[in-house]
């Protein structure tokens, strides 16, 4: 097997690890004032039906003090 075969069959390999990894992660949780605050501000979660971060969505919203 010469170099460049190897490097495409290491390559494809990697594509469809990183695709298979990614479909199987948890998803998003639906993003909340009892949620939010809890969970660092890069935390993914959803907003009517898009992903964001919880960070993002704080920004925006007004919860009350806790």
């Amino acid at each position: 097997m010469n170099l460049t075969k190897f490097a495409r069959t290491l390559a494809l390999g990697l594509i469809v690890f990183t695709a298979a990894v990614t479909s199987f992660a948890a998803p998003a949780r639906p993003c909340s004032c009892s949620y939010c605050p809890t969970v660092a501000p890069t935390t993914h979660c959803k907003f009517n039906n898009a992903t964001t971060t919880c960070g993002e969505w704080l920004s925006v919203t007004l919860c009350p003090a806790q």
